[in-house]
């Protein structure tokens, strides 16, 4: 594994990354599609390219929790992760991290100190109510400054 993706946690009305072409999914697989220079005809063709390349997408929490509110509740379910995700670090060693939500981010660093694991967490926000477009060209930034780095390759 090359870079970790993390999100709060899977939606409740089932539209999972890795399982419907979700809001995530679609907004991420545009970043990829910039970044290198590709074209997806399908979710799936995405998929594959995603994972090829490197790349998984993990969740802070277990449960869905977008239907709690934003606050302390939601906040202190995601607190729960951390130790799982310390785990996960420390078993997949990624050379980096995106984390998809800004709020998260500290929750994120927290673990990636904790599993002793080197590398940087890119946090960005979530692509909904009106962040698509910020997310997409942040996230394009950030794969572009991966190749860069030598942490992912763009595959041919």
């Amino acid at each position: 594994m090359k870079v970790l993706f993390v999100g709060e946690s899977r939606p409740a009305q089932g539209t999972f990354f890795y399982a419907a072409d979700s809001t995530l999914s679609r907004y991420t697989a545009g970043a990829f599609e910039k970044a290198f220079r590709v074209h997806f005809r399908d979710h799936l063709e995405f998929l594959r390219y995603f994972m090829e390349s490197g790349c998984y997408l993990t969740d802070m929490c277990v449960e869905p929790v977008n239907r709690v509110k934003e606050g302390n509740e939601r906040l202190a379910l995601c607190r729960r992760g951390i130790p799982r995700l310390t785990d996960d670090l420390r078993r997949w060693n990624p050379g980096a991290v995106v984390t998809i939500k800004k709020t998260l981010g500290p929750l994120v660093d927290l673990a990636i100190v904790a599993s002793a694991v080197e590398c940087k967490n890119y946090v960005l926000p979530f692509p909904a109510m009106g962040h698509q477009g910020r997310y997409e060209r942040e996230l394009t930034e950030t794969l572009i400054r991966l190749v860069r780095e030598k942490i992912v390759s763009a595959l041919l």
